[in-house]
């Protein structure tokens, strides 16, 4: 054997060279040739340190699960190009420096975060409940823990020092809050004249020759198919080429519809109607009867014991007051010597009592405001007597620690009450209960009905075909025939949302089947598959004729409008530069001005369609002048700004105010305004600032990224390309 390695020797260090160098290429490259990705070594790097792009995928997930549970700061760190590589260098990097600035939230700062941010709370207060639902529901599903939560509110704490740091620097000066003010809050007259483009589209002139140039134009302007996909980086000429020169893209497809199961139907009543409220409306309670040995009695309400329900008015007529009437309650099992010892009012005269007299009239209709008398828990213990029969309430202990399972905010006191009167449900609630549990089980059924369907259409070693899983399933076909986006079939089931779901479908991805697509009204899922996909098709001259017509006339249209609305600026120009009032001029050139409701920029005038194109003529426009031709949609208008007032620098006394309406808002208060306006100021300038100090430290500690890895963008609202 030796003998035969010593003859061999060379060819075998060939070979095992051979296999070694084919081992490091396949298993070390950091391009997997297999998915077409970078998947190891680094994807970008902050000074010495280095991420892989595993990380960063991970830190997408991070960033969009921030988006959903509401946390808006991380939108600071995806500066400068809102790249996920920029959101992973970033962190790495605020972290890294707030270090050295000795920022460093504890775990209890954290935690405090956690309760107060108002995805997790109800009321303003902290809810278990809405927490490990934003555990379960948002961070696992995409592979994250509540450590990634952690770690994602001690940045937000980070920045939010940084910022205050930062900031305490950059707060805006009083002449600028001053300026600002002025410009937001003076009151603006002004006229506009508007010039409408139907009024041209009538003169505009068609002939065969006309539209065969313009056919020919357009032709130069279409782009190639292979740049039409990407939408966003074609002009607005290829843009109107395309809309008149191609056809309208169709589709063909077959679908079924699976229904949701019904929900339960809630228990007869008003639906508008109060939950039932103790002893007195479809609930029993027990408690400890004295005259009966110690044996509990059951105090049924009216609804379940055959009287009439309590009568509850809390929203009465103008001039009356809140009242709540409750009805004779029984009590089975106790006589009336029981529960009429001597000295005590019958049961029911104290009942009567209680209906008798309405509740006070809430002060300015809020029923927190009523003044009522509660005796303090500490003074009902003991034997307390009420309508004839005597119950022990139990002392009150001091205040307690009560920890919630899974709770992030550790233990929370509260009240340790002692024992309270046991409370059975109805048989109306135990139903409803069983029901909605019921509906609970259909409901994980029926998905998995939908989720297997779906998976058997696109199972690429076993096809079916969807009229046949259809017919298994007993569940009917439709068909659609060839349509557009713009035309789609009669067909009730053919809502807007399920047009607009085929259309943005990849026809070719899965043989033509969709991801089942959820629908509202009726509520269930389409499973669809796409039969035939008909791209745009080029027109000739003769099948575009009509829409070349239609978009000749509104060119030519628009520019004659333009040209209009240029010529008479200038008349009105020179008239304005005379002595001649805005409306004189106007009527001297046969031209028709109105006027707008006195405004400001903070308060938009009323019936105004163009409002916004309207403010922002004003504001590049000086008192008696004209503004330059503003588009307004498909029109155009020219503002003449006729009069600013100044904005009050006091506030007005009560003898100066005057009731406010449409025409005439409140009074503004200056102090108050320019408080508000100076806190905006300075947020921007802490925004600004931050942004400056993350340029600054990026370019000092050097980051860089792996050339070989495309731009992760990431848009907030879940827009991402």
């Amino acid at each position: 054997m030796l003998e035969f390695l010593r003859k061999h020797q060379h060819g075998i260090m060939i070979v095992v060279a051979f296999v070694v160098i084919i081992a490091f290429v396949w298993f070390f490259n950091p391009y997997d040739a297999r998915s077409g990705n970078l998947n190891a070594t680094s994807a970008v790097t902050v000074g010495n340190k280095s991420v892989s792009l595993k990380e960063v995928q991970r830190q997408q997930r991070i960033l969009a699960a921030a988006n959903t549970l509401g946390f808006s700061f991380t939108m600071q760190l995806l500066q400068p190009t809102f790249d996920v590589l920029d959101f992973t260098q970033n962190r790495q990097l605020m972290r890294q420096e707030a270090r050295k600035l000795g920022i460093e939230p504890t775990e209890d700062d954290v935690l405090a975060a956690i309760g107060a941010h108002p995805s997790f709370q109800t009321s303003g207060k902290f809810d278990q409940s809405r927490y490990d639902d934003a555990i379960a529901n948002t961070l696992q599903p995409a592979g994250l823990q509540p450590g990634d939560l952690r770690s994602l509110v001690a940045d937000k704490l980070i920045l939010e020092k940084l910022d205050e740091l930062l900031g305490s620097n950059s707060s805006a000066p009083s002449s600028l809050v001053d300026v600002q003010y002025q410009a937001s809050n003076e009151k603006i007259s002004a006229s506009v004249i508007d010039f409408k483009l139907v009024d041209f589209e009538s003169k505009v002139e068609i002939n065969d020759e006309a539209l065969k140039a313009y056919y020919d134009e357009l032709q130069g302007m279409l782009p190639s198919e292979d740049k039409r996909v990407i939408v966003s980086e074609l002009s607005d000429e290829q843009k109107a080429s395309m809309e008149v020169l191609l056809s309208e893209e169709t589709r063909d497809v077959e679908f079924v519809f699976f229904e949701q199961p019904a929900a339960p139907t809630p228990p007869p009543g008003d639906p508008g109607a109060l939950p039932p409220i103790p002893g007195a409306g479809g609930q029993s309670f027990q408690i400890p009867n004295p005259n009966s040995g110690g044996v509990p009695q059951t105090i049924e309400s009216p609804s379940t014991g055959g009287g009439a329900p309590p009568t509850i008015n809390l929203n009465p007529d103008a001039g009356d007051t809140p009242t709540i009437e409750i009805p004779q309650i029984e009590i089975p099992g106790a006589t009336d010597t029981e529960a009429e010892p001597p000295g005590q009012a019958p049961l029911e005269e104290a009942t009567g009592e209680l209906s008798s007299e309405p509740l006070p009239a809430p002060p300015n209709g809020d029923l927190n405001d009523l003044d009522v008398d509660l005796t303090p828990a500490d003074e009902l213990q003991g034997d307390v007597n009420v309508g004839g029969l005597t119950t022990e309430i139990p002392a009150v202990p001091e205040e307690g620690s009560l920890s919630l399972p899974g709770n992030p905010l550790g233990t929370q006191p509260e009240p340790m009450l002692g024992d309270a009167p046991s409370i059975t449900p109805t048989d109306a609630m135990a139903s409803a209960t069983n029901a909605a549990e019921e509906h609970e089980q259909k409901m994980r059924a029926y998905e998995k009905v939908v989720d297997d369907f779906y998976n058997k259409l696109i199972d690429t070693e076993n096809p079916s075909e969807l009229e046949a899983l259809a017919d298994e399933a007993k569940l009917t076909v439709e068909k659609s025939g060839s349509f557009t986006q713009n035309d789609p079939p009669a067909s009730p089931r053919m809502v807007p949302e399920l047009i607009t779901a085929i259309f943005k479908a990849q026809a070719e991805n899965d043989g033509g089947v969709m991801v089942p697509v959820e629908g509202q009204n009726p509520p269930g899922f389409y499973v669809i598959k796409i039969l035939n996909a008909q791209e745009p098709q080029e027109l000739s001259f003769a099948d575009a004729n009509d829409a070349l017509k239609k978009a000749y006339t509104k060119k030519k249209a628009a520019e004659m409008m333009n040209d209009a609305a240029e010529a008479a600026r200038e008349k009105l120009t020179v008239a304005l530069a005379n002595g001649t009032s805005f409306g004189d001029a106007a009527k001297a050139n046969d031209l028709e001005a109105r006027k707008v409701d006195e405004f400001t920029l903070n308060k938009r005038p009323t019936g105004e369609a163009n409002a916004t194109q309207l403010l922002e003529a004003v504001r590049t426009t000086t008192t008696g002048s004209v503004s330059e031709v503003t588009e307004a949609l498909d029109d155009v208008m020219l503002v003449s700004v006729t009069q600013r007032v100044a904005a009050p620098e006091t506030k007005p006394t009560d003898t100066d105010s005057t009731t406010p309406s449409p025409g005439n808002p409140p009074a503004v208060d200056p102090e108050a305004e320019k408080t508000k306006l100076a806190e905006r100021l300075d947020q921007q300038s802490q925004r600004s600032a931050f942004g400056l100090w993350l340029a600054n430290r990026r370019e000092a500690v050097g980051v860089s990224r792996n050339p070989g890895i495309a731009p992760i963008i990431y848009f907030p609202y879940g827009n991402r390309f």
